[in-house]
């Protein structure tokens, strides 16, 4: 007796973990609706619900029978949630793996086994499909400061409209986006500087014509010029890449970089550098091809 026991309550275990699976699923409930006054059951009220009668037994009209019900009207959010999802599924999974290890193999049915896969193949569908629901959001990077000088600069050998234009897209940059460096670049000659630069480049206005120098990774973007698409390149973790040292001009701490052609633009691209690593996100890259596409408009033209 006790051998089929232990079998009866091990595929007691494996219908619980189905039914668990099943439940779970966002949009179902079980409802138990009122007898009507006449003594017979109530129907759903809603035609798009379909139920189904789990159990059928002899009994008096009084007795309310138990229905299980899709009602995509009354989902039950906390079991729906995947964070609940998550873990009821591990729960489920630890329950059958530890009713595998206890339950005596060789007298174990063929049923049995069927059960226990079609309960793990659940429990294992809830996890995954709760885990397609869990909106992960990575941790924002920390600000670091910025070692260096604020200069503000453009070059006065420029004419005038030149100048306007310059500051205004340098403007529109900074203000708008996490940019706490800036440099604008035309074929090997620096035109502006707004922001935090090192100080080496800060203590010597001079040399701010020659400031940027130009390296592998600049060279890269200044090579979509003529691609009117303008695809900027941007390094979201400047500190673990080794082409770090290319960017002197910035302070050393510098966290993030994106580099923006002007497209039509020989030689022309926009370098802004922020504090916080993976500063720039979408919608900052596609504010700056914008206005880089409009100042390498107006430069072109």
């Amino acid at each position: 007796a006790r051998p089929k026991l232990g079998m009866a309550t091990s595929r007691r275990f494996s219908a619980v973990a189905i039914l668990v699976c099943a439940l779970v699923s966002p949009g179902t409930s079980l409802l138990v609706p009122s007898a009507r006054s006449g003594g017979s059951p109530a129907t759903p009220s809603s035609p798009a619900r379909q139920c189904v009668r789990v159990s059928a037994p002899a009994a008096p009209l009084r007795l309310r029978p138990l229905v299980l019900c899709a009602a995509e009207d009354r989902p039950l959010p906390s079991i729906s949630s995947p964070e609940v999802a998550l873990v009821v599924g591990s729960v489920l999974l630890t329950i059958l793996v530890a009713n595998r290890l206890f339950t005596n193999q060789e007298e174990m049915l063929n049923s049995q086994s069927r059960a226990d896969l079609i309960a793990t193949a659940g429990a294992t569908v809830l996890l995954l499909e709760a885990l397609t629901r869990l909106d992960i959001t990575p941790r924002e990077a920390d600000s670091v400061p910025l070692d260096g000088a604020s200069v503000d600069w453009l070059d006065p050998s420029l004419p005038a409209a030149q100048r306007r234009e310059l500051d205004w897209a340098a403007d529109a940059l900074t203000s708008c986006l996490p940019a706490r460096s800036l440099a604008i670049v035309r074929d090997g000659r620096t035109l502006g500087l707004r922001g935090t630069l090192s100080a080496r480049v800060a203590s010597d206005e001079a040399a701010y014509s020659q400031a940027v120098a130009s390296g592998p990774l600049l060279d890269k973007c200044l090579k979509k010029c003529r691609d009117r698409s303008g695809t900027p390149d941007y390094l979201p973790s400047l500190q673990i890449l080794p082409g770090r040292f290319e960017f002197t001009y910035l302070p050393t701490a510098t966290q993030a970089v994106l580099l923006v052609p002007l497209p039509g633009v020989t030689g022309g691209a926009i370098i802004m550098g922020a504090d916080q690593a993976r500063a720039f996100k979408e919608d900052d890259v596609a504010w700056a091809r914008t206005v880089a596409s409009g100042l390498g408009a107006w430069m072109s033209g």
